[in-house]
């Protein structure tokens, strides 16, 4: 087994990256690998015994870009460590099948050290030089983009991907092969489904890869050399129109075997030359801020009108978060903090996804001494909650409270009792913290989460929840009993200090300039 990537994928691979920062798995990861032969039962599977942990997972409802949602899932740790140590015993297999593709720019590659424990083999924005090289002397390129990737992944084509589907059904049994494995495991760890992978966990980018290096495989046979793929989403470049539509219908062929549809709204055949990149994102990378004071105050009134015009037309891209992280390249003096301050607040307002940049940007300047129009900051935020909140829109309501816990605004009751119906964890824990800090009134009753306080809901889609606020004493059990106690896996995390939620996150939270963290992207592509 590889010890290095077991850890990596505990650590750095478990939660998803969007989540705010005080969700960890530090402590998870320590506890897991230092006693990795001492572990309780199910911790680590065993072959020889048929007894299975099945439980559902945390969703936690992530905007994207314009009306975009992505659901994020948060496996039990209970799976997620059978999960992640099946996958690390066989980690070179695994490795070198996903290698296997040479059109992948998104393959794995293991990191040493970094933010997640395993990340793609290019970014996102080396695509243009790519896309670029890859279409001179042809005349047509197929833009393909696999419909809801991974929620359609049907998980008894794992096994087909890693073994070949004749092997995989004559190796039906769960210790017989390690497709098998795999797709036990994510069945178990969201209650049994056959229907998707999770997004988020690292592990999930690992198998999603598995299959696709198997329709990359076959296309290249007929159709060599001619593009790339970045997760769901393909571009394959040709002389003529015949064999890009010969392209198209062998790509539908070879997903349908894996039971995998092309998006009929995203798969389309250009003719060339084209853009290699969106308009916007030309014009507002290339744009400069002059020095002194006067001058950028004009330059940050037209490079937000010109973010604006460009996000009215093109409200599914990410427009404005690419806008708000340009303009982190300035620094803001004192006399034009309040044109910025309102410029990013206008952002958070139209946009809701970019919130954890705004903040990142609010919390950085008060750090450095600008004064901050609390007032309007904090209506920004009420309503935000008051637009979202009603809607499930989790992550929206959960930046907010986190922006209230690391700039120390109180919440309203009105506010307050509008998160307290939301059912998500993640927003939970957050607004309780808030509670426990008095940011919110210890008067307002959350007696929507209290029900979740059981020992079944740990096994449950409300697991992190049931735990944490009971290990913080921010929530009482629903019965009186210690339901942890009760639970030999979970009652291991409490014997050593496991926490997936870090109350001094919001105090430690520093904005020097060596350790200022950069805030989480939300990826644009479609799986």
């Amino acid at each position: 087994m590889s010890d290095r990537m077991f850890n990596a994928l505990l650590q750095r691979g478990y939660f998803p990256q969007e989540l705010p920062p005080p969700f960890q798995t530090t402590s998870f990861a320590l506890a897991i690998t230092s006693q990795i032969s001492s572990l309780p039962d199910p911790f680590i599977y065993d072959p020889k015994i048929r007894s299975e942990f099945v439980s559902q997972p945390e969703s936690f409802n992530l905007a994207r870009a314009g009306t975009l949602r992505r659901i994020l899932s948060i496996p039990n740790p209970i799976n997620y460590t059978q999960l992640a140590h099946v996958i690390s015993s066989d980690w070179q297999q695994l490795l070198h099948h996903t290698q296997q593709s040479t059109i992948s720019m998104s393959k794995p590659v293991q990191t040493h050290g970094k933010i997640r424990a395993v990340q793609r083999f290019k970014n996102f924005g080396d695509l243009q030089e790519i896309r670029a090289i890859n279409r001179v002397g042809r005349r047509y390129a197929l833009k393909a983009d696999i419909n809801a990737f991974y929620p359609s992944v049907y998980t008894h084509s794992i096994p087909w991907a890693i073994h070949t589907k004749k092997v995989a059904k004559t190796q039906r049994r769960y210790d017989q092969s390690l497709g098998n494995k795999i797709d036990t495991l994510i069945r178990n760890a969201q209650d049994k489904q056959t229907k998707g992978i999770p997004i988020g966990p690292d592990t999930s980018l690992i198998v999603a890869e598995s299959i696709l290096a198997i329709v990359d495989q076959e296309l290249e046979k007929t159709f060599p050399n001619c593009g790339f793929r970045y997760v769901d989403d393909y571009e394959l470049c040709f002389w003529s129109l015949a064999d890009a539509e010969a392209a198209l219908f062998k790509l539908q062929e070879l997903l349908t075997d894996f039971e995998l549809q092309l998006n009929p709204n995203k798969t389309k055949i250009i003719e060339l030359p084209c853009r290699v990149e969106p308009k916007w994102v030309a014009e507002l990378r290339v744009f400069e801020f002059r020095a002194g004071a006067r001058s950028q105050h004009t330059d940050i009134i037209h490079f937000f009108d010109c973010a604006f015009e460009f996000w009215v037309h093109n409200q599914e891209e990410s427009v404005l978060k690419y806008a708000l992280s340009k303009s982190r390249d300035i620094t803001v003096p004192a006399e034009n903090w309040s044109l910025y301050e309102s410029f990013i607040l206008q952002c958070a307002i139209a946009e809701a996804g970019v919130l954890p940049i705004v903040i990142h940007l609010i919390k950085q300047y008060s750090d450095d001494g600008y004064r901050l129009n609390e007032d309007l900051i904090r209506e920004v935020f009420k309503r935000i909650v008051e637009l979202h909140a009603p809607r499930g829109h989790a992550s929206e309501v959960a930046w907010v409270i986190w922006g209230s816990l690391i700039l120390q605004f109180p919440i309203e009751d009105e506010t307050a009792n509008i998160i307290g119906i939301m059912s998500d964890s993640i927003v939970a824990l957050l607004a309780l913290d808030a509670q426990s800090k008095g940011l919110i009134s210890k008067t307002t009753d959350f007696k929507f989460w209290a029900e979740c306080m059981t020992a079944d809901e740990l096994c449950g889609s409300n697991w992190l929840l049931c735990y944490e606020a009971y290990e913080h004493r921010w929530l009482p059990s629903k019965d009186g009993t210690d339901y942890i106690a009760q639970h030999p896996s979970f009652l291991f995390l409490r014997n050593n200090n496991v926490h997936f939620y870090d109350i001094q996150s919001s105090i430690q939270y520093s904005m020097l300039v060596e350790s200022r963290p950069t805030p989480t992207p939300v990826y644009t592509g479609g799986y």
